[in-house]
Order: C-alpha cells, then structure tokens, then sequence
C-alpha cells in the first residue's frame, strides 16, 4: 500500500475478474504503486498537497435532515387531522392501514383500504418508500437509533430464521385467513361497495374518528414499546423485521419495482453503504454482486447514497428481482445469530405471549402483543445463554463475563424473571377470562331454556370470572359488566346495578355498557334515568354519519328500549318517536312493530295498532304477548273469530297467564263453546284469585250453565275486589 492510502476497517477486497458494464466493480484507473510513487514526488506548487485518501474529495450528500423533517410531518399532520375533527365535528376517515381488514372481511371500501392500496402500488413502482419517509412508527424507530448513537449505544441487528416469518404470517392471518374460512363455510365471496349509514362503518366522512384507534394508555405504550425498546434490544427497525405486516406486503411488492438502488460507477468496497443502512442490508455486496440491491428489506431511506464517498450508488431504473434468478429471490446469505433449539424456544415464547397478552384486560391489541411476543422471546434466549455460555452481552451491558454473571447481569436476569413470571400471571388471567365468558354464555343460554344444568354452568362462570377479579392486576370495564350480568343472573340486582354505574361511569362511550346500564335502570324502575341515559346515547350515535359495525343493531335496541321506557312513565308522544326510530332503523323489527301497535292502541288509534301489531306476529309467530296483545285490539275493533284464533296460540305459547285464558274463555262462551268458556274461566280464577273480570265472566258462563248457587258466589267475590260490577249482572 501507497503512502497516504487508508485502509478502511471491515472493508472486503473485490476482484476485477468477471466484472461486466453495469456492476459495482474496483477502479481500473486506480494508480499502481510505481504511479503513485511518482505522484508522491510532483511538484506541490503544481499538484496541491498529496492526497491522504484514495476516496474521492466530493461531500456525501445527506437525506437524513430532510428525512426527519417529512417523517415530524407526519405526526403533525396527525395532530392536524385530530384538530379538524375536534372543530368541525366531522372529518376524514381515519388513515390506518389496518382498516383495509374491514374491506377484505365486509367488503366495505374504507380509507385505508384506499390508502393502503394506493401505497402498495406506488411499491410496485418505486419501492418501499413510504416505509422510510411515511411511517409514524419508523420514525420512532429511526429517532432511537440516532438518540442511541448520541449516547455511543449501536444495537446489533438480531437475525433470527422463524421471528423472520411473522410479518407474513400476521398479514396472512389479517387478509387471506378471512378468505379462507368465507371459503370454507360457503359464504360468498365479500362485495367492494361503499358504506352506507345501515351498514356501520365510515367509507370516508365520519363523525366517530377514535372509532379504531386505542385510547392514550394503549397508544403512549405502543410507541414505547414498538417505537423505542424494540430497537434497543433487537436493532434498528426491528419492528418493521419482525412484527409489522403491512412491511411484508410491501417487501413482495418490492421485488416487482424497477425503482431501485442500482450501480453507477465504480466501487472501491469501502462498506460504507453497508455501515450506513439501518436495514442490516450487505448494499455493497448486494450491488457487488447483482447490480442492484435485491434484498425487500430495502426501504429506500436513501442512507446508503449519501454514505458513498464516490457518489456510486444511486436511485435508478433497473430490472427488478422478479424477472432475476429462480422466482426473483436471489439474495446474499445472512450468517443468523441463533441456533435451531434457541429458535424454537422464541417461535415458543413468541405464541405464548401472544396467547397470554392479546385482548388482555380487554386492553392490549394485536400488533401490541406481537411485538412484546418478539421482545421476550429475544429476552428469553439471551436468559438461556446466561446459562449456558461463558460471555453473554445485551449491548453495553456485560451479562456474563469469562463464566461470571455480572452485576448488571444479575439485575438483567432478575428483570428477565420478573417479567417472565408477569408474563405466566397474565396468561393465567386471560385464560380465566376467556373460559369464565365462554360459561358465562353457557348460562344464559342454558337459562333461557330452562336447562336444568345451568347452575353448574352458572357457578363455573362465577369461579372464573371471579378469580379475574380478585387476581387481576385491575378489573376493566368490560369486566365489571360481566361480572354484572353475571350478578343479574343470581339475583343480586344491588351488586349488578352497582357495577354497571361503574363501569359506565369509567367507560361512558362504550355501547354494550351504556345499553346494559339504561336496562338496569329500566328494571330498577327508574324510568327517567334510564330515559334521558338512552336519549343521550341515540343522540350521540345518530351523529355518526358512517358509524362503527353494529351501532345499527346498538340503535335499534336502544330506541326500542327507549320506546319501552317511556310508555311505561306515560309519555306516549317520546315512545311513539322512540318506536317509529327503531322502525326506520329496521322496518320488520317484531320488538318496534309490537311496542309501537301498543302505543297506538292506547291512543285509541286501532287500525294502525292492529296492523303494526300484525307485523310483529308475523315477523314473530310464537310470541304469545303480542298474539294477546294483537288480540285485544281486535276484539276492540270486532274482529272476534281473528281474535280468537290469535288467544288459541297465545294460550299454548304463554298457558299460564289469566288475562289470556280470562279473554279467550269469554271468546269461546260468545260463540256459544261455553264448556271450553268455563274451562278457561275457571284456569283463570285459579292463576289469579283476585282478579275481577275474571270472576265476573266465570259467573256469567255457569249461571247460563244453570249453575246459579256457584255463579252467585263468583259474582259476589267480583263485586267484592271491583266495585264496578255491583250493578252487573
């Protein structure tokens, strides 16, 4: 070597044999060493001082400053969107990616769908340059790597075989699964259409913007954790490696761009690309090798460019992997940091996590859990080496050092256990969870059917859910609502009506709460409460253009109960609003058909109430109440053959209520049937020995009987419990 001429550390010889027009090959002009030696002798006066570098004197151009001022953007213009639907009360559809799930299991045509298509498109063409000059989480990303830097810390990248494969696999679990099991079940395949206010879920415009976005805890955590931890342990951008799915759909679009990193000159394989990408790509191996950087991982940040001392690579048109070598994925052999047992162990902890942690609390979402399932597994491998290998390292920080476990290794290995037996603590909580709700719907439905083994089931769900509650870190909303319906089915309405205030005093916003909480006061009695509860929640949901999947059926029972609620405080203007709301909603709803033919009834309205009243029967043809209800107001109009066909199958659906059998025997004695008359009379004074009418028409049936002694005393008792049949006879 040349005096003057540097080595550069880590740098690999290249050969110029084999090198072809188009590939990052060494410099034929380089001088020998004769030439340089009779440079080294010219005149400095004619030549300038003698070089100290074989590098070229031309400045690298830098795109980080750019870079993270377009990457800041993107958070402000989050906080921008935010703003405008603050003041305006109504804004554009929320950006997430993750949106276009609701497009590939509904079919309904989102924003993000839209946007996510749109991106993979642009990937098709030039890259994944959305991922490097777009993405809020990469920002985080990239903002650690370079606090990191400042601090002298530099993450090795981890490369591990299985953790590569999540990405895919979440994105097939998130996109193609669905296709599958619509599939499978023999459903048809979904329809792209636009959403429409019935279907419940914002195309575009929407007034419900948090309607898919976490609250703060969950956010705040997901960018500490996703955003910064992550990157400390396994490297720069391991997220985007290891967790996120929309990277994996982009990294196979990728290999179709001809938009790409190429070779443009001559390569003096420095590695000064390489040091540059945070990617953990081999970029001058790569364009050694290929012409072009093949690897998908490439996110065109543009680093490498601006690393080059000789300006070699560059953003240019080339062809892309596809068309290159078997199926397009030729790529340089990455050495992987983990043997095959440490693998398993990850893939092992991976699952665990995310078994123990998704829907945790009802708090902790998927991607969450995905990447503290990456974390731990990581944490977990290094844990086993403590064990099992003379020096251990996590960054800076010496676990075990010549087979001694370090200080800061004992108090690593005590976090790891913590958080290891956190982890085992959460998965015992999740699993009592899921089993207490699952016997908690047994119940009911066993219940509901009077299945004589649903107090078995009933007292497994409150040995379940039970232990959530007392053993859980903190008890959710959520939570408290099944621990109060779970109380209701015991008959504690104190213990479920103290729950259910509290629960929707934490969660005001959440429909299931809200709607169980006005039913509670609804049975509690308290019928203003209740009404001005549901008042406020309609209101709120019908300011929702495009509101969330099943508000619709939210609505419905709402304005249902509503119309309930406020014919029974007898405001019968608010239920008839209440009723014809719920039928806007769903025109052959039975529950709005029947309450609305009610309130029509009372109003002395009969066609109108026959004819709703109808609907409901014929929408609902076993239920006895509305055939009874239907019944009446028949009778009121004469239609008494239609009248007592409806009590014949209300008698059979509801055999012990009097009212049925009190109306239904006076049908029969009308017609003439006075044996079936007395039978049913008779039925009815035995449900109910104090009811009046009931007494009256028994009387009336046996003195035409000629049964005068015993109807005398009927028409006594009736006389004695109302006095409006003194003058009767």
């Amino acid at each position: 070597m040349s005096r003057g001429a540097k080595r550069v550390q880590g740098a690999s010889p290249a050969s110029t044999a084999g090198a072809t027009e188009g590939r990052c090959t060494p410099s034929a002009s380089a001088p020998s060493g004769a030439e340089a030696g009779a440079r080294s002798t010219a005149d400095p006066a004619r030549d300038g001082p003698p070089s100290t570098s074989t590098a070229p004197s031309a400045r690298p151009k830098s795109y980080g400053r750019r870079r993270a001022i377009i990457l800041a953007s993107t958070f402000l213009i989050i906080v921008a969107h935010v703003l405008h639907w603050k003041w305006n009360g109504r804004t554009l559809a929320p950006l997430e990616l993750n949106e276009a799930m609701y497009t590939f299991e509904l079919g309904i045509v989102t924003a993000g769908f839209l946007m996510f298509a749109v991106l993979t498109l642009a990937t098709l063409i030039f890259g994944r340059f959305f991922c490097a000059w777009g993405c809020h989480i990469l920002a985080l990303e990239d903002l650690c790597a370079w606090l990191l830097e400042k601090a002298r810390i530099r993450p090795k990248p981890v490369r591990a075989r299985l953790l590569l494969w999540v990405p895919a696999a979440t994105a097939f679990y998130m996109f193609v699964w669905p296709q599958i099991v619509r599939l499978v079940s023999g459903a048809p395949p979904v329809e792209l259409h636009f959403a429409s206010d019935a279907e419940g879920w914002a195309s575009f415009l929407t007034s419900d913007f948090l309607r898919n976005l976490p609250g703060p805890f969950v956010s705040i955590l997901t960018f500490v954790l996703c955003g910064f931890v992550i990157v400390y342990l396994l490297g720069s951008r391991s997220f985007c490696t290891y967790v996120c799915p929309y990277g994996a759909v982009f990294g196979l679009a990728e290999r179709v761009a001809p938009g790409r990193i190429v070779a443009r000159g001559d390569c003096t394989s420095c590695g000064r690309c390489t040091a540059a990408c945070q990617s953990g790509i081999k970029v001058h191996e790569e364009l050694q090798r290929f012409g072009t950087v093949v690897n998908p991982a490439c996110m065109r940040d543009l680093d490498c460019v601006a690393a080059c001392p000789d300006g070699n690579p560059r953003f240019g048109w080339t062809v892309p992997p596809i068309l290159r070598g078997k199926f397009g994925f030729a790529r340089l052999r990455y050495a992987y940091d983990f043997a095959l047992h440490e693998e398993l162990l990850m893939a092992g902890v991976l699952l665990g996590t995310l078994f123990a942690t998704r829907g945790l609390y009802d708090t902790f979402p998927f991607f969450l859990a995905l990447a503290l399932g990456v974390m731990l597994a990581y944490l977990g491998v290094l844990a086993l080496r403590a064990w099992t290998r003379r020096d251990v390292r996590l960054n800076v920080l010496q676990v075990k050092r010549a087979g001694v476990i370090t200080n800061g290794g004992q108090v690593f290995l005590a976090s790891t256990a913590g958080l290891f037996a956190l982890l085992a603590h959460s998965g015992w909580i999740r699993w009592h969870e899921v089993q207490g709700r699952a016997a908690l719907a047994e119940a009911r439905d066993r219940l509901a059917h009077g299945d004589p083994a649903a107090p078995d089931a009933l007292l497994r769900a409150k040995e379940l859910l039970g232990t959530c509650a007392d053993a859980g870190l903190f008890v959710s909303p959520l939570m408290q609502h099944d621990l109060a319906l779970l109380a209701d089915l015991q008959g504690d309405t104190r213990r479920c009506d103290e729950l259910l205030q509290s629960a929707h005093r934490r969660a005001p916003s959440d429909l299931v709460i809200t709607q169980s909480y006005a039913q509670s006061l609804a049975n509690a009695q308290r019928w203003d409460a209740a009404s001005q509860l549901l008042s406020t929640m309609l209101a709120s949901l019908s300011s929702c253009d495009f509101p969330r999947p099943n508000v619709r059926s939210f609505r419905l029972q709402a304005a249902t109960l509503l119309g309930a609620v406020d014919a029974t405080r007898g405001d019968t203007r608010s239920a008839r609003a209440a009723f014809e709301l719920a039928l806007a909603i769903d025109p052959d709803s039975p529950a709005a058909h029947q309450g609305l033919g009610q309130v029509l009834a009372n109003l002395g309205e009969l066609e109108p109430a026959a004819e709703h009243l109808g609907r409901a029967v014929a929408a609902a043809p076993g239920d006895g109440p509305t055939r009874y209800n239907l019944a009446s107001v028949e009778i009121a109009l004469g239609r008494k053959q239609e009248a007592l066909a409806n009590l014949e199958h209300a008698v059979r659906s509801i055999p012990d209520d009097p009212d049925v059998r009190n109306n239904l025997g006076w049908l029969h004695f009308e017609a003439g049937r006075g044996g079936e008359a007395e039978t049913h009379l008779r039925r009815a004074v035995e449900l109910a020995p104090t009811h009046a009418a009931a007494r009256y028409n028994l009387a009336r049936v046996l003195a035409a009987r000629g049964a005068a002694a015993e109807a005398e005393v009927h028409f006594a008792e009736a006389r004695r419990l109302d006095p409006r049949y003194a003058q009767r006879r």
